[in-house]
């Protein structure tokens, strides 16, 4: 009996899965709508790479799960505080982005207008990172 093995196909749309990401992120980025959208092609490079070795790894379920989340939270804030600023300590950066988020996840529940760009450039790079 000829049995393919179930991985087999793993691999294969992984790299297109990478390739249709990379696209779009680069269509996104190349509006130049706002700055820091390079966050999403970045941490889509980043998150193919964590996803393929934690994918191929032979952790459990749960382990994969708390991995992932670990590695998350700092890859995230590091990429975003990396890229939408530069020349400042690294607190200043981590302080301004989270006041930024919460005054504009306040502005947006409120139903007022939000200025303020960097709501939309997180809300992709979560995006891009969670797919």
């Amino acid at each position: 009996m000829n049995r393919t093995l179930p991985r087999l196909w793993d691999f294969p749309s992984a790299v297109f899965l990478i390739l249709i990401l990379l696209t779009s992120g680069q269509r996104l980025y190349s509006t130049h709508w706002a700055w820091g959208l390079g966050t999403a092609i970045i941490l889509t490079l980043i998150g193919f790479v964590l996803g393929l070795g934690l994918g191929i790894s032979e952790f459990k379920r749960g382990a994969v799960f708390w991995f992932t989340f670990g590695y998350s939270l700092p890859i995230i804030t590091l990429v975003l505080g990396g890229i939408l600023y530069g020349g400042i300590s690294w607190m200043e950066r981590i302080a301004d982005l989270s006041d930024r988020l919460v005054y504009s996840l306040v502005l947006f529940f409120m139903g007022r207008p939000v200025q303020d760009t960097v709501l939309f450039v997180v809300f992709m790079a979560l995006v891009f990172w969670s797919i």
